[in-house]
């Protein structure tokens, strides 16, 4: 018996138990903001024959006036121009004011006076150009991304189509009147949006003042903005951020602006303005209105929570699809609503498919019950191992413990009852 019983504690000894990891899961960047505001076209009055207020983090459009009509977006064209300068060209990168650039703007005003030959970093170029409205740098920008005016053209209006601008057609870089130079006060407010995410675009706009480098030519040149809505300015707004004013003749005055204020960015856009006074009224009215009507609420993504959606073949466990999110989220909402009245749930599409590529989820936001927005979640995608080795094994050795564990058993009670029985006569 002891032999038998040394056996068994061996053999023990091997039986093991098996414990499956799981994997982690990554966390997804929200994709998205949503927005509880409704657009308005009456909260605010105001002489432009375009205007917009939009939300910066969202697009959400607040209030409206005739945001998609063709208008003439005078010297707000230079946005675009500048914006490109700052996604394809280094800040130091040098650019040399070439003949053929030399001979593409009128040199009568609107210039810094840009000799031919002269060179200065893509940032003093751009500073010039976005503040002082300067035709003869915004030139040189051109020539330095693309090479040549057409072709910059080109990349203005593919970039324009890319983010939404459908009512927009760059004909020039600098903004001159032209028929065939058109945008909307929508479309400006967009490309605001989307410059601002560029951090040296960014800063230029919101610069009230600038001194240009020393070149091969000239000594330093101090520049001003153009725009008064920023701090210290004429007109200025408290919570401006960055901004453009610029005007043709037969267009009038065309102002876009930025503004911060408790977490929320707004931009204000008027095209058409019969003089500078009246845009900088109306984009201040705007932005008031905004700021007084909505607030922005910040929501943990960790509160969320994740959900696991399995997937089947037939019969078969396949896959393990897991939402979850961890990143805030910024919720634009009325000045009335507070946080609690607003939730957050997970919502799944196409559960029953057998791609788990096509399985969706999304973050949806409610205030009162009423759905507001929402967000797509990332998903993190495990295969399930169905092999033997994976599915199999794992049962033969689980029985394989319990019948270790069994044996066990028996031999204590057998050895037990022995102990215990009368000792034969």
């Amino acid at each position: 018996m002891k032999r038998i019983l040394t056996w068994i504690l061996a053999l023990m000894c091997v039986c093991t138990l098996n414990v499956q990891a799981e994997g982690e899961t990554a966390t997804p960047e929200s994709t998205a903001t949503p927005t509880a505001a409704a657009a308005s076209t009456t909260a605010v009055e105001t002489s432009a024959k375009g205007a917009v207020l939009m939300d910066a983090t969202s697009g959400s459009v607040l209030f409206e006036n005739n945001s998609t009509a063709h208008l003439d977006p005078a010297s707000l064209t230079k946005i675009m121009s500048v914006y490109l300068a700052t996604e394809k060209l280094t800040p130091d990168q040098e650019l040399t004011m070439s003949d053929t650039a030399f001979q593409t703007y009128s040199h009568n005003s609107g210039v810094l006076w840009i000799q031919n030959g002269e060179t200065m970093t893509a940032v003093s170029a751009e500073y010039a150009s976005l503040l002082a409205s300067a035709n003869d740098t915004t030139a040189m920008l051109a020539e330095g991304v693309s090479g040549d005016q057409d072709t910059f053209i080109a990349l203005m209006n593919s970039t324009a189509q890319s983010i939404g601008m459908g009512d927009t057609n760059f004909q020039n870089i600098f903004g001159t009147n032209n028929e065939e130079n058109y945008s909307s006060a929508k479309d400006i407010a967009t490309l605001v949006q989307t410059a601002l995410k560029n951090t040296t675009f960014k800063k230029i706009f919101g610069t009230s003042g600038y001194v240009m480098a020393a070149t091969n030519l000239t000594s330093e040149r101090p520049i001003g903005n153009d725009c008064e809505l920023l701090p210290g300015q004429d007109s200025a707004y408290e919570y401006t951020t960055g901004c453009k004013i610029g005007s043709t003749q037969e267009g009038g005055y065309a102002l876009a602006a930025s503004a911060e204020k408790d977490g929320t960015t707004l931009i204000a856009v008027v095209l058409g303005e019969t003089d500078a006074a009246t845009a900088y009224a109306d984009v201040q009215k705007m932005l008031d209105y905004g700021f007084s009507s909505y607030h922005t609420i910040t929501l943990s993504g960790s509160d969320v929570g994740s959900k696991t959606v399995a997937v089947y073949s037939g019969k078969k466990h396949t896959y393990d699809v897991v939402f979850t999110e961890n990143s805030d989220f910024s919720l634009l909402v009325s000045s009335s609503i507070d946080k609690s009245q607003i939730t957050m749930d997970i919502v799944t599409q196409h559960e029953d498919l057998e791609d788990p590529n096509q399985i969706t989820a999304s973050v949806v936001f409610s205030i009162d019950g009423t759905q507001v927005g929402s967000v797509p979640m990332k998903a993190e995608i495990t295969e399930i191992d169905n092999s033997f080795s994976a599915t199999v094994e794992p049962q033969i050795s689980q029985y394989f413990d319990y019948a270790c564990i069994v044996i066990l058993a028996l031999v204590l009670i057998y050895e037990i009852g022995r102990k215990l029985s009368p000792p034969a006569e």
